[in-house]
């Protein structure tokens, strides 16, 4: 799965668990014209910075699941 595609299925995940790309930006740390690039396939994040985001996503959507 090419990164872009992954970011989509983010996504997908997020809006599954009532939370949004600003919810998991935020969270993480990241500003949107970066999560941009990364869904364009422009850039790609370095191994930290994909390790924070995956721990964000994790923490975002299992939040989702708390509240429901």
């Amino acid at each position: 799965m090419s990164f872009p595609e992954k970011i989509t299925e983010m996504e997908k995940k997020l809006r599954e668990s009532g939370k949004t790309v600003e919810d998991l930006r935020l969270e993480a740390g990241i500003a949107r014209s970066t999560w941009q690039r990364w869904k364009s396939g422009q850039t790609m994040p370095n191994f930290n910075t994909f390790t924070k985001v995956e721990s964000a996503f994790a923490v975002v959507c299992n939040a989702g699941q708390d509240a429901a």
